[in-house]
């Protein structure tokens, strides 16, 4: 079977959206096609919405296939059981993935779509941050989590069970990776999804933030994700008060310091997005930063 080739985007602000075939067996063959379209358009189409995917990449090199457009398609492991997960039993699904609607090889395309992420995620209806596959038992007790947040405000079960699952979720490396700050803090509404089980990111930072203050000391990995959920509301509301300024790209940066990145510049320009002062065509050489 022949290898799957990407065609040109042709306006400014063209993306591509990947149409995820529905399957009601969770093993069956990832079937997907790539359908062209234009952040003006997404932007007024009420009807078909796009859900855009926040994910660690993974190793790159152990891969899976999947069939885009009948052809072969290779992805990492990682996003491969991102889509096994995602996929509906009996509905497409619209999805914006940077590993698959940016053609990778292309560096003046990919150099564009970079630029155009924080639009791409603020203009997606739902952003779904997939922490990666369940565990022996995390799905039974993510689902718990999500749906019995009271259970949070009783200090024996905050002790046991609960804070347990609190701290596996905060322990997956998508809190640790430089990229996906900008899309949580852009996103309209993000939900934290492990396996097949999800729940809204205001909806967990609660109930994390409840199963947190149990105790004298708070560990390194709620503050993690405290420090993102500050920010990401300080610029949520700055949209809707113009007295609110958004936080400074030197404040993010420390605030980020040691976070992962595989090329250090990655660290300014997976922030640009969501800096007040800076933005990415105004750096004509990055490599005077380093």
């Amino acid at each position: 079977m022949l290898p799957f080739q990407y065609e040109r985007l042709l306006e400014h602000d063209s993306i591509r959206l990947l149409v995820l075939e529905p399957s009601v067996e969770h093993s069956a063959t990832i079937q997907c096609s790539l359908i062209h379209t234009t952040l003006d358009a997404c932007k007024n189409d009420i009807i078909d919405h796009y859900t855009a995917l926040s994910y660690v990449w993974g190793d790159p090199e152990t891969s899976e296939s999947i069939l885009v457009a009948e052809k072969v398609f290779n992805i990492t492991k990682n996003l491969f059981h991102a889509l096994q997960d995602l996929r509906d039993n009996d509905r497409r699904r619209r999805l914006w993935i940077d590993a698959i609607c940016i053609d990778q090889s292309n560096l003046f395309e990919r150099n564009g779509q970079v630029s155009m992420m924080g639009s791409i995620y603020t203009q997606a209806q739902h952003t779904v941050i997939y922490l990666g596959r369940s565990t022996f038992g995390t799905e039974l007790n993510f689902e718990v989590f999500s749906t019995n947040t009271t259970a949070v405000q009783n200090p024996i079960q905050r002790s046991s069970g609960i804070r347990s699952v609190a701290e596996e979720i905060l322990s997956r490396p998508w809190f640790t990776r430089v990229w996906i700050f900008q899309e949580l803090v852009l996103s309209q509404d993000p939900w934290i999804q492990c396996g097949r089980s999800r729940m809204q990111w205001d909806e967990a930072l609660g109930a994390i933030q409840s199963v947190s203050i149990y105790g004298k000391d708070v560990p390194n990995i709620y503050k993690v994700a405290f420090n993102m959920q500050e920010i990401r509301r300080k610029f949520q509301a700055a949209k809707f008060d113009s007295t609110i300024s958004r936080p400074e790209l030197v404040q993010i940066l420390q605030s980020r310091r040691g976070f992962g990145a595989s090329d250090p510049r990655d660290r300014v320009f997976a922030h640009l997005g969501i800096a007040s002062a800076l933005h990415q065509d105004s750096i004509q050489n990055v490599s005077r930063l380093w």
